[in-house]
């Protein structure tokens, strides 16, 4: 069995879980905050929007920080972390 790091190859039995640091698990948690913050201000933009355009734009942005949430709790699920409310 071969690891590096976090990465190994092998049986899995004797490989060691992955580890996360305290600052790690920080960085996770608050940009999976701050895109729960932008996705509720871009939703507030979108409903008074009248532009075709801009609410085009704003649909755009909306989906984009939906997946890059999606893979943040993905992240934290990994590492069994708690999701903010």
């Amino acid at each position: 069995m071969v690891q590096l790091g976090n990465f190994h190859i092998g049986r899995y039995d004797t490989a060691q879980k992955p580890t996360l640091s305290a600052g790690e698990a920080y960085i996770l948690w608050d940009n999976l905050v701050s895109r729960y913050d932008w996705d509720d201000s871009l939703e507030m933009f979108y409903n008074y929007a009248h532009d075709s355009e801009l609410r085009t734009i704003l649909k755009k942005m909306i989906t984009l920080l939906k997946n890059q949430s999606s893979v943040i709790e993905k992240q934290l699920a990994l590492f069994k972390l708690p999701l903010p409310p």
